[in-house]
C-alpha cells in the first residue's frame, strides 16, 4: 500500500460516508416511512398540509388553505411564504426544518408528512423560490416533481439526487428571477390508482367535522377549503373574527367564544347556505414557560349557541378527536370525555401521534408523562369547575357526563391512570342533580337507574323494544329513571363508567321481568309486555317464562310458559261454557298475541269436547251420587212429620246459574231449527225452568270442528233440572214444568229411567214423590170407593197419597199397582165385626152409598161388586138394618110384594134419581095432557061426523055421484086445521075447532090457522066450544054427549076477514117490518060474541056453499085445490 493508495482509500470511505449521510439514509427513511403509511387515516394528511401552511405564514397574516379534489389529483393551495433552498432541500430530503421564528411551530417537512403521499406517490409543486437571502429575488418553481414511488432505497436513493441536482440551477439565472414571489404554493398529487382516489375521498369526508376546532386552535389560519369539483360542492370554513370574544372568569381560567362560519356552495348551481359555528373554550390562567407565552392547556366545551342565544350542550362528531396539539391527534376520538384538550406541550407518545405519553420508560422520558398527566389535571380541574357552574342553566347538559376512558390497555400502569381518572371523574358526575325524570322533573345521577349493556344495546337496535321497558317501567312505577329519550344515554354513559367494577345502576333482563308477576296485566299492556317475551326468547333466555309468571292468558293472567297452551279458534258460545266449566284449564289459554312467541302445545277440538264432556260427566256423577242419599232424606221426612228435609248440603251439587246459562248457549248452537227432535222439545223447557231469557242472538257453529253431541247437554240439564226439583221447596211454581217433562221424557224409551231417579210424580194430594213411594190406580176402581175407605178407615192418611195422580197416570214409569180390594176388606171386615148392623154406625150413610153403588146397575156396578163382594152378599141385611120409621118398613114391603124384578129394578134406579119428585110430578102432568088431548080428538071426530051426516042428509038429492066428507082431525099436525069439508077429495071449506074449559083462557090460533083464514076467508070459520060450565069435566077434557054440547057451540064464519087486517104484519118481507113466524092470534070473547052463529045458523050457511059448489058445471075440479 503507498501513501498515495492509503490517502485515496481514506477519501473514498468520507465520500462513501458522506454519500450515505447525504442520500443513503434519506431513502432508506422516505421507503419505510412510506411503507408505514398503511393503517394510516387519509385525514392525516390533510392535516398534515395544513401544518404545513400554518408553520409557513409571513408574520402578521393568516393563511388561506384550499384543497381541491379532482378526478386524478388532489391539489392542495396555501398562501405563505416562498420556499428557501433549505426548506426545498429538506423537502426532497423529507428532513424536519423550521422556518418562522414568531410561531410555534410543529414541524415541517418530517416523517409525518410522508403521510400525504396516500394521495399520490407523486407531486408537483408550483411555488416561489427566496434565491438569496442578502437580495430579495424570487424564482417560480413551476410543476417541479417529486417522485416518492421507488421501493428500493438505491433507486430513491438516486431520484433524491436528481432531484436535488435540478434545484442546484434555480436562480442562477437573473433574468429567471423577480422581485415580488409568486403568491401561492400548490401540491398537485397524482392518483395514480385508486387506493389514493379512495383515500383523497375519506379524508374530504371526516375533515369537515375538525376543520371549526384547528381554526379556533391555529389563529394563523384564516380559512381552510375543500372544493370537491367531483361533487361540485366545495366547503369552507372561515373565522369569523380574529380575536375570541371573552365570556367570563373561572377561578383557574377564562370562557371565550370563537365563530367559525361555514359555507356549502353548490358549484353547479353557485348556491351557498351558512352556518355559524359557536366555539367556547376555556383558557387555563396558567400560562406556558417558554416563549411567546400562552395558556398552558385550552379545553374547547361542548356548547353551542341556538338561535335566541341560549347555550346548549352537544356530543362532539365521533371523527373529531379529543386530544390537539394545534392539530388533531386521530385516534384520540374517544379518549374519554365530551370534551377537546389542546396544549403545545403536550408530548405525543409515537411518531403516528395517535396518543399522548402518560406513562415514562424510567429513563429518559418520565419527565413528559408526568408534565402531559400534570396538563390533563389542570385541564379536568377548569372542566369540573364549568360544570358545576353552569350545569344547571344549560340545555341537554347531560352530555357533559360522558366518562369512558379506555381503561384495558397492555401497559399495566396506563390502565391504572386510566381507572382511577375514570372513577373520579365518575364520583363527581354522581353528586349531580341532572337527569330530566320520568315523567317530569330533575333526579341525581346517583339517584337512577339504567339498562344494563346488553339491554340498552338491543334497544338502540329496536326502538319499540324501548318502548315496551318503558311500558313495564311506567306500569310498575318501581325504579327511578331517566325520561324514556335520555334512557340509551345514560344507559350507555353509566355503563361505560362502571365497566370494570359492579354496576348497581344498570337493570338487566331479569331484574326487569321480575317485577312484572305482581303486575295486573291489562289489554293496554299486551304490546310491551309482548315485546319484552319476544326479546327473551331472541336471547335465549326461555328460562325466565318458567321462572316468572310473564306471559299473559287470554283473560290477561300472567302464567309462566310451561302450562300453557295455544287455543284454537273457538267459537264464543264454546269459549264462554269453557270460562264456567274449567276455568284452570281457559286459564292456560296463552293470549292470542302471545301464541306465536314460542311454541305452544296447541289446544285442539277434541281437547276442547273432551274438556266439556269431562266436566259434565264427572258433575253427573258427582250430582247422581246424592240421589239415594236425598230420597232417603226425604223418606224418612215422609215418616216423620215434624222433620224437614234440608237442601243445603246439596245446593252445591247444581250446576250453577252461570254453567247453565252457558250450556245453554252452546245447546241452542247446535239445534236445528226445523228438527222437532227431543232436544228441541226440551231446550224452551230448560229456558222456563232456568228463567232465562234467550234474548241474545246465538250463532250456529259448525260441528263438525267439535262433534258435540247435543244429548250430553240435554241429559246434563235433565239431571240438573229435575235435581233442582226434587230439592227445592217450591214445586207448585213449577207444576206446569214438570208436567210437560215428565210427557216428553215419557214419549222416549231410552229416557224414562230419568223419572225413576226424582220426585216429579205428585200423588193425588198433590205432594210429588217419587214414582216408588206411588201405585197406579186400576182403572176399574171407582176414586169414590177409596175416597170412602179413607172417610171410614182412616181420616187422617188418605189412600189419595200412594196414588199417583191421575193426569200423571198415562207417563207414570212406577210398576207398583194399587191393589184395592185390600182396602175395600178393610171396611167389609169393620161391618162383619158389627153383624152387618148399621143402625148407629157412624158411617152407615157411606155403607148405604155402597150398597146403592152396588144395585145401580150401571156400568160402574161391576166394579163395586168386585170391591164388595161382602157387602153385595149382605146389602139387604145391612139396608134394613138402617131402617128404623115403621112407614119406611110398609113402604119396602109393598115394593117387595112386586112380582115383576124388571119393574122393581126400575122402581129402585127411579127411586135413585135425584129428580125423582119432577118426574113423578111431570109423568102424571103428561098422562093428564095425553088423556086431554084424547078427548079433543074424539070430540072433534064426533063433531066432523055429526056435521057430515047433516050435510049428506040434507044434500043427498043433489049430491049425486059427488063424493061429501068431512076429514079425520090430524094430531100430529101442529098448527093446522081440525075440520075439512071435501068434495070428491078437494077441500072445500075448513073449520078450526076451539074448546074453552077456563073463563081466564082466550081462543088462540096459530101463525098457519092465522094465514090459512084470510087466504081462505070464504071458506074458512072458527067453531069455539064453551066448555066453561063443565068444570068437574075441565081437567081431563071429558066431553058430554054431542047433544049437550050442540048449543055451546058458536061458529064465527067471517074470521078470515077479521084476521085480514093482520095480513100486512106477517108476511115475509125482507123489505118491511113484519111479525116473525110462531105467532099466535087470540081471538077475545067479545069478538065470538059479536060474530058468532049457532051451530044451525052455521050449518045453514055451509049447505049454500056446498050447493054453490055443486051448482057449477064442473063437480070434477073444486076452486080449492087438491089436499
Amino acid at each position: 500500500m503507498t501513501e498515495v493508495e492509503y490517502l485515496e482509500s481514506v477519501q473514498r470511505s468520507k465520500n462513501e460516508a458522506h454519500e450515505e449521510t447525504m442520500w443513503g439514509k434519506p431513502a432508506r427513511d422516505i421507503v419505510t416511512g412510506i411503507g408505514n403509511n398503511n393503517g394510516v387515516d387519509p385525514v392525516r394528511a390533510i392535516w398534515e398540509l395544513v401544518q404545513n401552511a400554518r408553520d409557513v405564514t409571513s408574520n402578521g397574516r393568516r393563511a388561506k388553505i384550499v384543497f381541491t379534489r379532482r378526478e386524478n389529483e388532489l391539489v392542495f393551495r396555501h398562501d405563505g411564504i416562498p420556499f428557501t433552498h433549505k426548506t426545498i432541500e429538506a423537502l426532497i430530503l423529507q428532513t424536519s426544518s423550521k422556518v418562522s421564528s414568531n410561531n410555534v411551530q410543529v414541524g415541517q417537512y418530517g416523517t409525518g408528512f410522508l403521510t400525504t403521499h396516500l394521495f399520490g406517490l407523486k407531486f408537483n409543486l408550483t411555488a416561489p423560490l427566496l434565491t438569496s437571502d442578502e437580495f430579495k429575488r424570487y424564482y417560480k418553481i413551476e410543476n417541479f416533481e417529486i417522485d416518492r414511488s421507488a421501493t428500493d432505497k438505491d433507486v430513491m436513493k438516486d431520484k433524491l439526487k436528481k432531484q436535488w441536482n435540478k434545484t442546484q440551477d434555480w436562480g442562477k439565472v437573473y433574468a429567471e428571477t423577480t422581485d415580488e414571489p409568486y403568491p401561492f404554493t400548490e401540491f398537485r398529487y397524482q392518483h395514480e390508482g385508486d387506493r389514493a382516489r379512495l383515500n383523497t375521498a375519506a379524508a374530504f369526508a371526516k375533515a369537515p367535522a375538525m376543520a371549526p376546532y384547528v381554526l379556533m386552535l391555529n389563529n394563523n389560519v384564516e380559512s381552510i377549503e375543500l372544493v370537491d369539483e367531483i361533487k361540485q360542492e366545495s366547503v369552507k370554513f372561515m373565522m369569523a373574527v380574529k380575536e375570541a370574544e371573552y365570556v367570563e372568569s373561572l377561578t383557574d381560567g377564562k370562557i371565550y367564544k370563537n365563530k367559525v362560519v361555514r359555507t356549502i356552495t353548490n358549484q353547479a348551481t353557485n348556491e351557498s347556505s351558512d352556518k355559524t359555528f359557536f366555539i367556547y373554550w376555556i383558557a387555563s390562567n396558567e400560562q406556558t414557560g417558554d416563549e411567546p407565552k400562552r395558556e398552558k392547556v385550552s379545553v374547547i366545551l361542548p356548547i353551542t349557541e341556538d338561535a335566541d342565544g341560549s347555550r346548549r350542550v352537544i356530543r362532539f362528531d365521533k371523527d373529531v378527536p379529543q386530544i390537539f396539539i394545534y392539530l388533531p391527534l386521530l385516534g384520540t376520538e374517544d379518549w374519554g370525555f365530551n370534551f377537546i384538550l389542546h396544549s403545545s406541550l403536550f408530548t405525543c407518545d409515537k411518531d403516528s401521534r395517535d396518543s399522548l405519553r402518560l406513562v415514562g420508560n424510567g429513563q429518559n422520558n418520565d419527565d413528559q408523562a408526568e408534565s402531559n398527566r400534570q396538563i390533563i389535571e389542570l385541564a379536568n380541574k377548569l372542566i369540573w369547575q364549568y360544570i358545576i357552574a353552569k350545569h344547571s342553566t344549560l340545555a341537554d347538559a347531560k352530555y357533559l357526563l360522558r366518562d369512558s376512558f379506555h381503561t384495558h390497555q397492555s401497559d399495566e400502569e396506563l390502565a391504572k391512570y386510566y381507572i382511577e381518572l375514570q372513577k373520579a371523574w365518575r364520583k363527581k358526575f354522581e353528586t349531580l342533580c341532572i337527569v330530566d325524570g320520568n315523567p317530569s322533573g330533575k333526579n341525581k345521577v346517583s339517584a337512577i337507574k339504567v339498562l344494563d349493556e346488553t339491554l340498552s344495546r338491543a334497544c338502540e337496535e329496536d326502538a319499540s323494544l324501548l318502548d315496551a321497558v318503558y311500558g313495564l317501567i311506567n306500569k310498575s312505577k318501581g325504579w327511578t329513571v331517566s325520561r324514556k329519550e335520555d334512557m340509551l344515554y345514560w344507559s350507555n354513559t353509566i355503563n361505560r363508567w362502571y365497566r370494570d367494577d359492579t354496576n348497581t345502576y344498570a337493570l338487566t333482563i331479569d331484574n326487569l321481568v321480575a317485577a312484572i308477576p305482581a303486575l295486573e296485566i291489562t289489554i293496554d299492556d299486551v304490546s310491551w309486555l309482548l315485546r319484552l317475551c319476544k326479546y327473551i326468547v331472541n336471547i335465549k333466555r326461555d328460562d325466565l317464562l318458567d321462572t316468572y309468571t310473564l306471559i299473559p292468558n287470554d283473560n290477561f293472567k300472567l302464567q309462566k310458559k310451561t302450562p300453557l297452551v295455544k287455543p284454537i279458534q273457538i267459537d264464543k258460545v264454546v269459549r264462554d261454557l269453557l270460562d264456567v266449566m274449567v276455568p284452570e284449564t281457559v286459564e292456560t289459554f296463552v293470549h292470542p298475541s302471545f301464541a306465536d312467541v314460542c311454541t305452544f302445545t296447541t289446544f285442539g277440538y277434541d281437547k276442547v269436547k273432551s274438556a266439556i264432556s269431562t266436566y259434565i260427566t264427572e258433575h253427573n256423577s258427582n250430582q247422581n251420587g246424592q240421589r239415594s242419599a236425598i230420597k232417603n232424606q226425604k223418606y224418612q221426612d215422609m215418616l216423620i212429620t215434624t222433620k224437614k228435609f234440608d237442601s243445603k248440603p246439596y245446593s252445591d251439587k247444581q250446576y250453577t246459574d252461570n254453567v247453565v246459562k252457558r250450556i245453554l248457549g252452546l245447546y241452542k248452537a247446535l239445534l236445528k231449527d226445523d228438527a222437532v227432535g227431543i232436544e228441541n222439545q226440551l231446550y224452551p223447557l230448560f229456558l222456563e225452568y232456568y228463567s232465562i231469557n234467550q234474548n241474545e242472538d246465538i250463532a250456529s257453529i259448525d260441528n263438525n270442528l267439535y262433534d258435540f253431541d247435543v244429548r250430553q247437554l240435554f241429559t246434563a240439564l235433565i239431571y240438573d233440572s229435575l235435581f233442582r226439583f226434587t230439592v227445592g221447596e217450591s214445586k207448585a211454581s213449577h207444576a206446569t214444568w214438570v208436567k210437560t217433562m215428565v210427557e216428553i221424557l215419557y214419549k222416549y224409551q231410552d229416557q224414562r229411567s230419568y223419572l225413576d231417579n226424582y220426585q216429579v210424580y205428585p200423588d193425588q194430594m198433590g205432594v210429588y214423590k217419587y214414582a216408588s213411594w206411588l201405585k197406579k190406580k186400576p182403572i176399574d176402581v171407582p176414586d169414590r170407593a177409596l175416597e170412602i175407605y179413607d172417610t171410614i178407615i182412616d181420616p187422617n192418611v188418605s189412600v189419595k197419597s200412594e196414588l199417583v195422580a191421575k193426569d200423571y197416570q198415562d207417563y207414570f214409569v212406577g210398576t207398583s199397582v194399587l191393589e184395592a180390594i185390600t182396602y175395600c176388606n178393610k171396611i167389609e171386615d169393620e161391618l162383619e165385626k158389627k153383624g152387618y148392623n148399621i143402625t148407629n154406625y157412624t158411617h152407615r150413610q157411606l155403607v148405604i152409598e155402597i150398597i146403592k153403588h152396588l144395585t145401580t146397575n150401571d156400568e160402574d156396578t161391576p166394579k163395586w161388586s168386585t170391591l164388595f163382594k161382602d157387602i153385595d152378599a149382605h146389602k139387604g141385611q145391612l139396608t134394613f138394618s138402617v131402617i128404623t120409621s115403621q112407614a119406611k118398613k110398609d113402604s119396602i114391603f109393598s115394593i117387595i110384594q112386586v112380582e115383576d124384578e124388571k119393574k122393581l129394578q126400575q122402581i129402585a134406579e127411579l127411586a135413585k134419581d135425584p129428580d125423582f119428585d119432577r118426574i113423578l110430578k111431570l109423568g102424571r102432568e103428561a098422562i093428564e095432557r095425553e088423556e086431554r088431548e084424547l078427548n079433543d080428538f074424539q070430540f072433534k071426530k064426533e063433531l066432523g061426523n055429526f056435521v057430515e051426516d047433516v050435510l049428506q042428509n040434507e044434500l043427498n038429492d043433489i049430491l049425486g055421484d059427488v063424493e061429501l066428507k068431512i076429514s079425520e082431525p090430524v094430531s100430529n099436525e101442529q098448527g093446522g086445521q081440525d075440520l075439512k069439508v071435501q068434495l070428491n077429495g078437494n077441500t072445500l071449506y075448513y073449520i078450526e075447532v076451539k074448546s074453552r074449559w077456563s073463563t081466564e083462557r082466550s081462543v088462540l090460533m096459530s101463525t098457519l090457522q092465522h094465514r090459512t083464514s084470510y087466504e081462505q076467508q070464504n071458506h074458512y070459520a072458527l067453531c069455539v066450544a064453551e066448555m066453561t060450565m063443565f068444570t068437574e069435566n075441565a081437567k081431563k077434557h071429558e066431553y058430554p054427549s054431542f047433544e049437550e054440547i050442540k048449543n055451546h057451540l058458536t061458529f064465527v064464519d067471517n074470521i078470515g076477514v077479521l084476521n085480514e087486517r093482520l095480513k100486512d104484519a106477517t108476511l115475509d118481507m125482507d123489505n118491511q117490518v113484519h111479525v116473525a113466524g110462531g105467532y099466535q092470534v087470540l081471538i077475545s070473547q067479545d069478538v065470538i060474541r059479536a060474530n058468532g052463529k049457532t051451530f044451525t045458523e052455521f050449518i045453514s050457511a055451509l049447505k049454500k056453499i056446498v050447493k054453490a059448489e055443486l051448482g057449477k058445471d064442473n063437480h070434477s075440479l073444486i076452486s080449492m085445490g087438491t089436499e
